[in-house]
């Protein structure tokens, strides 16, 4: 995980960010060094982007497609993502 963070450049973004609220005149932040927790920031990270995107588009599929409709949708496609961890190992 902390190769593929480095690679990916995050680690980097997550330092500008950290230099620029830093010179801001808050205090600096530290991304977690363990895996396990680094990942579990990175998942929860994901989900409340998701979630922010999820919230920014409902009006508009709503009034589109009807609540019902779309509610029924995104809890079909949470139900797909939570059975895909079926498919992990414990260990992953």
């Amino acid at each position: 995980l902390a190769a593929f963070l480095q690679d990916s450049g995050f680690n980097g973004l997550i330092g500008g960010l950290n230099a620029g609220l830093a010179r801001a005149g808050f205090a600096a932040f530290t991304w977690p060094t363990d895996a396990a927790t680094s990942a579990f920031s990175l998942f929860n990270a994901c989900g409340i982007l998701c979630m922010i995107l999820g919230i920014g588009l409902s009006r508009r599929l709503a009034d589109r497609f009807g609540k019902r409709d779309v509610f029924g949708g995104a809890l079909f496609v949470s139900t797909l993502f939570l059975l895909a961890f079926y498919f992990f190992p414990p260990t992953a």
